[in-house]
């Protein structure tokens, strides 16, 4: 039994250890407003792959500061959808672009139709 402990202990703290380069397995994707508009904190969306939930950071001075709900891609159309009614609607251009589509979507601060929210990398 005294030899098991510190083999267990020794098979724990390898498992935490990794030989991977240093870059994020992460499902999380954030995408921020590009714009030349003077802004304290501009619009960003983050959405997690894994349950197809979404958060985005709005104005501080809208009511709609902070939403989230889920989200699902459908013809390159993404339709994010808020928890307790509305939703955001994206044209999905490429693999790090969503271009805001005004018409059927809530209000963005700071974003107009066809701006596009860019992928943020680490």
């Amino acid at each position: 039994m005294r030899k098991i402990v510190p083999l267990l202990f020794v098979i724990f703290i390898l498992a935490g250890c990794s030989t991977e380069t240093g870059i994020s397995q992460t499902t999380e994707k954030n995408y921020v407003l590009q714009t030349e508009k003077d802004a304290v904190v501009l619009p960003n969306i983050r959405f997690n792959e894994e349950d197809n939930t979404f958060a985005l950071e709005n104005d501080v001075l809208l009511s709609s500061m902070y939403v989230s709900g889920t989200y699902y891609i459908e013809n390159n159309i993404l339709t994010a959808s808020i928890y307790g009614g509305g939703q955001y609607v994206f044209e999905v251009i490429g693999n790090d672009t969503l271009r805001y589509v005004e018409k059927g979507s809530n209000v963005i601060s700071f974003a107009e139709n066809g701006d596009d929210f860019i992928l943020m990398t680490e």
